[in-house]
């Protein structure tokens, strides 16, 4: 693919309606035969460009550049730089954010509390300047919620931000209170972190009982201080962990209320070894519904077969992916299947298969890699993942914790088919090939190639929404 704004394109982020998104690397100009030196800010060395596609109106992509342009701050999107393409088409230059946003981290695990502290309370203060700038935001979501390289909490997806005109001169390009309490747009962000905070928090959200409602209030910017100090109130911020394992074991020992003291435990070897407090607690409150291993939530849509528990109680269905709880700790619920730890079976892997794997289609490989896969997660062979997942990559570390903590709890499990034909190439450079599930996109997976063959190296949903 040609260099697009001087980067190079190595592979697609993700694409919606309105534009594509790709990780591009700077390319430096020929200098072998100048006295010239080229240099280069480290941040712009790898970047996320933004290529709008040509039915969107010029209009719409100024009034995102403006947005973007008016809002400069940590945890807001930078735009870094802009170009355009050989048909003149805008291409923004935009700071690269992990992989990983806040609904697939909602999807994977509850947050601690010290981490809900830390994603929310800087969105609070970031959109007191967007709402004095005159941008509201209109997408306040977990999957608008990104994340840098540090773990510091980005807002993104300005594609559908309003900028409010004119500027006030008089305030040096600031709006008044009057002005924005005026706003139902500025309610409406108001409003959507309010149920943000209330979804990461979970059962601490009680933090935020008394808080008046958006709509009451006439001053938004003190309405925002006012939820960022209840926030500070809860705990102390603490780094977000990625790191799903080590999380969610961390969750199963913390079953009490900051400043309380803890629950006395059961009897030893009582509960499975897991208190009779925290068992009911668990079921609960739904921290197990979090509970769900990596990649989990792509597969539970795309049919790619997750492990699923359903819970039925109270008119509350709770879809449980990798349930990490003994059987013993409490009674099943109605309508779940508990039985003895799973036994390791031996997977053969036929001839067609291996052919398919070893081969030069890496769509023939790919569909071969998924159902072998889906052989060793039926048969909680660890082993067998060797020749399906590419060692030391996240989603072996995902499968084989998904195996253990089956083994462990002797939970039935039901796994729904797998559709071959959802598969499509988006992208090959050399060995490594990027494949769309689903049409359109839903979710991307990573092929590499090895000397054994081809491997799975990730599942993964596009990161950059419009």
């Amino acid at each position: 693919m040609e260099p697009l704004a001087g980067y190079q394109p190595i592979r697609l982020l993700g694409e919606g309606p309105r534009s594509r998104v790709w990780l591009g690397r700077f390319e430096a100009p020929d200098v072998a035969h100048s006295d010239a030196e080229v240099s280069i800010d480290p941040q712009l060395k790898l970047v996320a460009i933004k290529h709008f596609r040509k039915e969107i109106p010029g209009r719409e992509i100024a009034r995102e550049i403006e947005a973007l342009s008016r809002a400069p701050g940590r945890h807001v999107l930078e735009l870094l730089d802009l170009s355009s393409d050989r048909e003149g088409r805008p291409l923004l230059v935009l700071q690269r954010l992990r992989s990983q946003n806040l609904a697939d981290l909602l999807r994977r695990r509850r947050p601690t509390p010290g981490e809900a502290v830390t994603i929310l309370a800087p969105l609070a203060a970031s959109l007191i300047e967007l709402h004095r700038a005159g941008v509201i935001h209109n997408r306040i979501e977990p999957a608008s919620i990104c994340f840098d390289d540090s773990g510091a909490p980005v807002l993104s997806a300005f594609g559908s931000a309003t900028v409010l005109e004119p500027l006030p001169e008089a305030t040096s390009g600031k709006f008044s209170v009057a002005r924005l309490s005026s706003e139902a747009g500025v309610t409406g962000d108001l409003v959507s972190l309010l149920k943000l905070s209330r979804l990461v928090l979970g059962e601490w959200a009680d933090c935020l009982d008394g808080l008046s409602e958006p709509g009451d209030t006439d001053d938004p910017s003190e309405w925002l201080k006012l939820l960022g100090s209840r926030l500070f109130s809860l705990t102390e911020p603490e780094p977000v962990n990625f790191n799903f394992e080590e999380q969610l074991a961390g969750q199963l020992e913390l079953p009490n209320r900051i400043g309380t003291e803890p629950a006395p435990p059961s009897a030893a070897g009582e509960g499975g070894g897991v208190s009779d407090y925290v068992a009911p607690r668990l079921v609960e409150s739904g921290m197990i519904a979090r509970a769900i291993a990596a990649g989990g939530s792509v597969l539970s849509r795309l049919k790619i077969r997750p492990r699923i528990w359903v819970i039925a109680g109270g008119g509350l269905v709770i879809v449980l992916l990798t349930l990490v709880i003994p059987s013993r700790a409490v009674d099943a619920p109605a309508g779940t299947s508990v039985t003895s730890a799973p036994i390791e079976k031996e997977v053969k892997i036929d001839q067609l298969a291996r052919l398919a794997i070893r081969g030069d289609d890496p769509l023939d490989a790919a569909r071969a890699l998924l159902e072998v896969r889906s052989s060793c997660l039926d048969s909680f062979s660890e082993a067998c993942l060797i020749e399906v997942d590419q060692a030391g990559s996240v989603l072996l570390d995902s499968d084989q914790f998904l195996i253990q903590s089956a083994r462990e709890t002797g939970v039935e499990i039901s796994e729904p088919g797998f559709e071959p034909e959802d598969l499509n190439v988006l992208q090959q450079l050399g060995d490594t090939v990027l494949l769309g599930i689903g049409d359109p996109v839903q979710a991307t997976l990573l092929l590499v190639r090895e000397e054994a063959g081809w491997r799975l190296r990730d599942l993964l949903e596009p990161a950059v929404s419009d």
